[in-house]
């Protein structure tokens, strides 16, 4: 005679993911792995600054919407354009204030739209923000 037996388990909360076991006696296991579509872990307040031919410093805010701390790092695309901070670490289920800043005396007629990356490799993710400015 055969006893089925059912164990559902919680495998991490990072992942969000769960793990069914169906089993019959002790020989028979059968595993099926549930994984959730989670949404990002981190989000940026804005995917563009417009910094018109005025404004020298915008700033935008990164979330970490998760239980463990997150590292990041900022890279551009063009010298008149930096980050500060350049690197951090964000504080599970906080937020952080990052500060673009344009350097004018680079700019040219043709210097065109900036662009700064934010890798987050702790939950192998990546922002972009558009870095519009006027000349």
């Amino acid at each position: 005679m055969c006893h089925w037996k059912l164990q559902i388990l919680v495998l991490c909360t990072f992942c969000c993911c769960m793990s069914l076991s169906l089993g019959c006696g002790g020989d028979t296991k059968k595993e099926i792995r549930f994984v959730e579509a989670a949404e990002d872990f981190t989000q940026i307040s804005a995917d563009e600054l417009d910094f018109g031919r005025q404004e020298n410093t915008l700033g935008v805010t990164l979330s970490n919407n998760n239980n463990i701390i997150a590292n990041w790092s900022a890279s551009t695309n063009v010298s008149w354009i930096t980050v500060k901070p350049e690197r951090s670490s964000i504080a599970p289920w906080s937020e952080m204030l990052i500060l673009i800043t344009v350097d004018r005396s680079k700019l040219t007629a043709s210097s065109g739209d900036g662009l700064v990356a934010i890798d987050i490799p702790t939950y192998e993710e990546k922002k972009h923000i558009r870095v519009k400015v006027q000349a």
